[in-house]
């Protein structure tokens, strides 16, 4: 069943629908099925398509602004005729957005028949000519079209749903032109130690910054999981960068994420890099990145170097906390010592005050008895002088 269209005009921009139109049978079909949606695209009669959870379009609406310059720089580069070639495109929206952008060609590929179908629907509800965007249910560690006829290639969500992800990486460098542009973004683990293995002797120990971590995938119905039986292999951001340069990648960065953007960018959990396709026989490098030109890009390690300042940050804290803990303890011995000094002081003003209460009488006595004395001889001199 269509829902109301969300609050995701940004997401669409330039593909919202212009005259109100019916929805054709297919596309019916697919809305009224399930499983839900990947993207809540807006449809021509004022409904829109039924998505899985709302952080879904903040994690489409962050890759779209984070990649979209550097997307549309490249196009423009490359020309009016422009080939883009979206692996993994699943339903479609990033092929669009990229024709949007300037691209001449786009071809959307996916494993799933289910995807492709509803990109295919999508695409007609839109009209848009199949020789503008095209989509082909095939696997992308299998694509067999020409080499070197792409000038951009996206795999956004891609590698960290894959059994081999160097491998789709090489289909990648593959498939582009020489100097093409590879955007690839991927879900990462939180792995910056290095790893310490074995390699071939029991004193042979060797650290390594770049990891995956494994991960089966077994839900044959969820649209947003691999193929069904997959062992995923999750990158930490090194393992990424090794394996597009080990593909044939160079020139690598790291898109930035703002604080605005959805969290998962913004701590690291997910990440936007960009290379392009190597030309020569440069071997693979693991020295730093450098920033270069575009204001959108930052060093690879980016993520690392804000993580490794909030720790440090929240060292400081630490430390502030633990004197300020130790300032509280100090002034409770001092206020225990005052209040000990200060009944001190009330005990011996009690001890004066029953002192005086039992002294008084004989104490009195003692003051005023000369002086009487004195004043009766004084009387009796004054008698006998007269």
């Amino acid at each position: 069943m269509a829902a109301r269209v969300p609050a995701v005009s940004a997401l669409f921009a330039e593909l919202l629908p212009g005259e109100p139109a019916p929805i054709a049978a297919e596309l019916r079909h697919e809305l009224d099925r399930p499983p839900p949606w990947m993207y809540p695209w807006p449809l021509r009669d004022g409904t829109g398509a039924p998505v899985h959870s709302d952080e879904l379009v903040s994690v489409h609406q962050t890759r779209r602004e984070m990649i979209e310059p550097v997307v549309r720089a490249a196009l423009a580069t490359a020309g009016p005729g422009a080939r883009v070639l979206d692996l993994g495109c699943n339903e479609g929206l990033f092929a669009h957005l990229a024709r949007t952008w300037g691209a001449g060609h786009v071809l959307g590929c996916d494993i799933r028949d289910d995807n492709i179908r509803r990109a295919t629907a999508i695409r007609d509800h839109y009209g848009i000519s199949p020789a503008e965007l095209e989509f082909r249910c095939v696997d992308a560690l299998t694509l067999d079209s020409a080499p070197g006829q792409f000038d951009l290639v996206l795999a956004l969500g891609l590698i960290y749903h894959l059994e081999d992800p160097v491998r789709a990486l090489r289909v990648a460098r593959r498939m582009l032109a020489p100097d093409g542009l590879c955007v690839v973004e991927s879900q990462l683990t939180r792995q910056r130690d290095p790893v310490v293995h074995g390699w071939g002797g029991s004193a042979q120990l060797h650290q390594t910054a770049a990891s995956f971590a494994a991960r089966f995938e077994d839900e044959p119905e969820n649209l947003l999981a691999s193929a069904s039986g997959v062992l995923s292999l999750i990158p930490n951001a090194a393992a990424v960068e090794i394996a597009m340069q080990v593909a044939g990648f160079s020139g690598l960065r790291w898109l930035e994420a703002t604080a605005d953007h959805d969290q998962q960018y913004v701590i690291g959990d997910r990440g936007i890099v960009i290379g392009r396709a190597a030309t020569g026989e440069s071997p693979p490098t693991r020295a730093p990145l450098t920033r270069q030109g575009d204001p959108h890009l930052v060093p690879v390690g980016a993520i690392e170097a804000v993580l490794v300042r909030a720790r440090d940050q929240i060292s400081a804290l630490s430390v502030r906390e633990q004197e300020a803990v130790l300032m509280l303890e100090r002034a409770r011995a001092e206020l225990a010592a005052a209040e000990r000094r200060l009944g001190e002081a009330e005990q011996r003003r009690a001890d004066a005050e029953r002192w005086l209460a039992d002294h008084r009488t004989s104490f009195s006595w003692k003051i005023t008895a000369p002086l009487r004395a004195a004043k009766r001889s004084l009387i009796a001199r004054r008698s006998a002088s007269r």
